[in-house]
């Protein structure tokens, strides 16, 4: 199972795919790999290319019920770039100088240098601001194994076999095909084709 299921300290392949399920960014890669909005809704890049004024989409909420805000992107960007926060994914916004809460669903970023295509490093995940006292997250906060995303899939446990459980968000503004899904990570060759073949997993990610 994941030490972590919070992106501003994963390290693992394992880590990464279980917070890619449970949380988003506010663009992502369509089925062409061009950047797509997520949690933004529209977008607007000034004339010399210094700033970008982002539009959230107002149909969001976290799993816990609260809505997405604006100030949650403000909170991540400055985590993520609080050097007592000491995030692996640090350098993903170094080239972001600022960001500014503008109301509710609209968030501001000056860049230190012009940007010609801003959206293409604005996959980083958005963490829920109400559940931080600060700028600074801590490794050992709670959130590392009780995470709360805007994603499709909710953690619901770690189970004794080093699998985890999730099950669909019911809160989710699109579509989730499954109840539920259970994850497992296994390193071993020989032991993965032994599930495969006696039908004891539904799919192998790499």
């Amino acid at each position: 199972a994941p030490g972590h299921v919070n992106q501003r300290f994963a390290t693992t392949l394992s880590e990464a795919r279980i917070t890619g399920l449970s949380f988003e960014g506010l663009f992502t890669d369509s089925p062409e790999l061009r950047s797509t909005a997520r949690l933004a809704q529209t977008f607007e890049i000034a004339e010399d290319r210094l700033k970008m004024t982002i539009y959230l989409r107002s149909d969001v909420r976290w799993h816990d019920g609260q809505p997405l805000k604006a100030a949650d992107v403000v909170f991540t960007i400055e985590a993520m770039k609080d050097r007592t926060t000491a995030s692996s994914e640090a350098a993903r916004v170094a080239w972001i100088a600022s960001v500014t809460e503008i109301d509710t669903h609209t968030v501001e970023l000056s860049f230190v240098v012009p940007e010609f295509a801003p959206q293409d490093k604005l996959h980083f995940k958005i963490l829920p601001s109400h559940l931080f006292d600060g700028p600074t997250v801590k490794r050992s906060h709670s959130f590392r194994t009780r995470p709360i995303g805007t994603g499709p899939w909710v953690l619901t446990s770690f189970n004794d076999d080093n699998s985890i459980s999730m099950q669909n968000n019911t809160l989710y503004y699109g579509s989730v095909l499954l109840d539920e899904v259970s994850m497992r990570e296994v390193s071993d060759k020989n032991y993965q084709a032994k599930l495969l073949i006696y039908e004891s997993l539904e799919a192998l990610v790499w």
